[in-house]
């Protein structure tokens, strides 16, 4: 969650999904039918709005940013 606020979806798996997933299966193989904000929503309880709103405030990527330089470990 990145607002704090709690949402609900209706996301079409099957009961052979979720047995697969909790037997240990790999999420992104069993759940590939689903769009990339279903699963997103399903890892991370974060909407696509959220996600949007998130990431137009967030800083700017670092290859974005001119190389940092850190000081020698002594």
């Amino acid at each position: 969650m990145l607002t704090g606020d709690v949402h609900s979806k209706n996301i079409n798996v099957t009961r052979d999904q979720l047995n697969r997933y909790e037997g240990g299966e790999l999420f992104k193989d069993v759940f590939n039918n689903l769009t990339p904000s279903e699963r997103d929503f399903i890892m991370a309880g974060v909407t696509s709005d959220e996600w949007d709103t998130a990431l137009k405030n967030s800083p700017p990527n670092l290859t974005d940013i001119q190389k940092l330089e850190w000081p020698d470990a002594e």
